[in-house]
């Protein structure tokens, strides 16, 4: 796969991307920013994972730079077979180049410890591999989907986009994920209103190893409970191999009627029968990033005791 150079004297309909109509005046205005932004990128390479940001990114770049981007998509055990389909198919549907790239931070000791900074070194190993492509191609510039919030998150991650001169447009441009949302809807993205889908590892509480076969037995077990039909779903591994049930705060009373009615114990026994010990549900709803926050005993109820299978 090669990119095509850009040459000295643009396409002249190259960079003429309007803001869509209907947006508010403040978002318009960050979208003229963003515009101006990307416009330094010669040859961008996306670091893709089909999520809303990384596939804004990649549809104004699609926009504004023809074919003259890379979307690359880092594959490990910490990616799911949702996100990789995901991610295939919005690279279709923007009809950009796309690569699959093998990374290696699930044999990495520091990784697999599972302090704080773990996501430093999964982003490091990702983003060292993405610089071994750039130095494929003449004025290649690495780019990410992180956004203005991201900032104000714990995220370790940055860090290593830092010491890899990974550029972040639309936080440059001001863009909030409120905003990312309303741009992608507006280009019609397919993925606009998809749920934030973070790596399987960070449904892993630090200090619990990670491993690929604890990693799978999330990706499964969170199955189950997509084909139940809740609308947003994560597995968190706490100590002693206690699986956290996190649903929207809308569809927690439909998950504890479930448990009421014994239905739920289907379910339990398919956690046990992957290898948790137990099950508890939080009743405070899906929170995001709820592994960065101390875990209170009042945040949780615990399922009904049934024998050890």
């Amino acid at each position: 796969m090669t990119l095509k150079p850009i040459s000295e004297r643009h396409d002249p309909v190259l960079f003429r991307m309007e803001p869509p109509s209907g947006l508010p005046a403040e978002l318009q205005g960050k979208c003229l920013t963003l515009w101006q932004i990307v416009r330094r990128y010669a040859q961008p390479i996306v670091a893709f994972s089909g999520g809303v940001d990384s596939s804004l990114v990649a549809a104004v770049l699609a926009r504004t730079h023809d074919r003259r981007v890379l979307l690359v998509t880092a594959d490990s055990p910490s990616l799911s077979q949702r996100q990789r389909e995901t991610a295939d198919r919005v690279a279709r549907e923007l009809n950009l180049p796309h690569r699959w790239l093998q990374t290696q931070e699930a044999a990495d000791p520091l990784y697999q410890r599972n302090h704080r900074d773990r996501c430093y070194y999964c982003k490091s190993h990702l983003y060292a591999a993405l610089r071994a492509v750039a130095a494929e191609y003449p004025a290649a510039t690495i780019l990410s989907g992180t956004n203005h919030d991201d900032l104000s998150d714990y995220r370790p991650g940055l860090q290593a986009a830092a010491e890899q001169q990974v550029q972040s447009p639309l936080a440059e441009a001001g863009f909030t994920k409120d905003d990312v949302r309303g741009l992608a809807r507006a280009l019609h993205l397919s993925v606009h209103d998809l749920p934030a889908a973070p790596c399987l590892a960070s449904r892993v509480a630090y200090g619990v190893e990670v491993t690929p076969a604890r990693l799978h037995r999330v990706e499964q077990a969170e199955s189950i409970l997509w084909q139940a039909g809740f609308s947003n779903v994560r597995v968190r591994v706490l100590p002693g191999e206690i699986a956290r049930i996190e649903v929207p705060k809308s569809e927690v009373d439909r998950l504890m009627d479930l448990c009421e009615q014994d239905v739920l114990g289907t379910t339990r026994r398919q956690f046990r029968e992957l290898g948790f010990a137990d099950l508890k549900i939080a009743t405070e709803g899906f929170v995001s990033g709820s592994l960065n926050l101390e875990i209170h005993s009042t945040d949780v109820s615990p399922l009904p005791k049934l024998p050890i299978l």
